[in-house]
């Protein structure tokens, strides 16, 4: 997409839930997290941070044999960034903070069959986001804006292969892979509108668009070091026809 730049992500945070189980087939559970991500767009003289403060109510269950997985979320954005122009004449720097709420509900419907060691799961997720709007107003000179983020919603589908297993033969080293089809429905196009504090028209800025259809591919490793403690290791890869996203993360698991 014109216009668009690759961005280097770097994101910490921790997660903290508890669940219960009412009967041996059904799990209900909920979880509070706090993310930080810091962002750096090549070549564009900008950078920032994302906070997110998140809350989640999930359940799953079985029944006749398929797994049901369902749940709503809830996240806090407060992100904060800067900015630079600089150019024959004119050099300046802009810093604007922005918050924004989003919340989401997903169901899930899969069918396990296992393989020895190994479990095949075929999955179907539907998953709905709503994203609200929010304003900023930027601190900085002449380069100085004010704007509305429009509120965004977003349908998604996916299919696709869940694979995990035992890979050290007494439960210490399991494995995890997915490889699926995301198609997105609704909103695509993040706008926001935008005018110089200094005076003039209001104009439009599109971020990257949420890719129509992706592949999704995810694997990883879990170590468990004693009975409720777990290091982790993941990858995951999302490929549209216009962007591309790949993450590799560490994850540390204890249970109380």
């Amino acid at each position: 997409m014109i216009g668009s730049a690759l961005i280097d992500r770097t994101t910490g945070g921790f997660i903290l839930g508890a669940e219960t189980a009412f009967d041996t087939a059904w799990r209900i559970g909920m979880a509070g997290a706090y993310t930080q991500t810091s962002f750096d767009p090549t070549g564009r003289l900008s950078s920032g941070r994302l906070d997110g403060y998140h809350a989640a109510l999930y359940g799953s269950g079985a029944v006749s044999g398929f797994n049901l997985r369902g749940g709503a979320t809830y996240a806090r954005h407060e992100l904060d960034a800067d900015r630079s122009a600089v150019f024959v004449g004119f050099r300046d720097k802009a810093h604007g903070t922005l918050s924004l709420d989003s919340a989401g509900l997903f169901a899930e419907i899969g069918y396990p069959v296992r393989f020895a060691s190994l479990t095949a799961e075929p999955i179907a997720n539907l998953s709905y986001l709503h994203t609200g709007s929010g304003s900023f107003v930027e601190e900085a000179g002449a380069m100085a804006l004010f704007g509305t983020t429009r509120s965004f919603d977003t349908l998604s589908s996916t299919l696709g292969l869940r694979l995990s297993g035992d890979l050290s033969g007494d439960g210490r080293l399991t494995g995890y892979s997915f490889l699926g089809w995301r198609h997105a429905f609704g909103d695509r196009l993040p706008e926001t509108v935008n005018q110089f504090i200094a005076g003039g028209d209001p104009f439009l800025i599109i971020g990257a668009p949420v890719a129509r259809d992706s592949l999704i591919a995810e694997t990883g490793l879990d170590w468990a070091m004693t009975s409720f403690a777990t290091l982790g290791l993941r990858y995951g890869g999302e490929f549209g026809d216009r962007n591309r996203s790949q993450s590799v993360r560490g994850q540390f698991t204890a249970r109380f």
